[in-house]
């Protein structure tokens, strides 16, 4: 539900011959209503190398902006302890 809420605000920046192919796993933090508590962090990053480091620090910072753009998320309250605290892949080539 977070993914598919998201997903439609996410704008990945274009990627590079050299880029290769780099996801990010974020660390979102919500609130009960739905608002995103603190700012959302990188935990993981795949795909890094010293060729395209500013493109992947761009294609997180384009996950933390999209998810920050379409807060606060419609969840269902009943189920808050299963999405107050997630991380999310985000992986470029599932944007078509």
């Amino acid at each position: 539900m977070i993914r598919a809420q998201v997903t439609p605000c996410w704008n990945p920046p274009s990627a590079e011959e050299t880029s290769g192919h780099v996801t990010v796993l974020m660390r979102i933090r919500l609130g009960r209503d739905g608002g995103v508590t603190g700012l959302p962090a990188v935990s993981r990053t795949t795909g890094l190398t010293t060729v395209n480091g500013a493109y992947a620090n761009a294609l997180a910072g384009s996950v933390r902006r999209a998810i920050l753009r379409c807060a606060p998320l419609k969840l269902p309250a009943e189920l808050y302890e299963a999405w107050a605290d997630v991380e999310l892949n985000f992986d470029p080539r599932d944007i078509g």
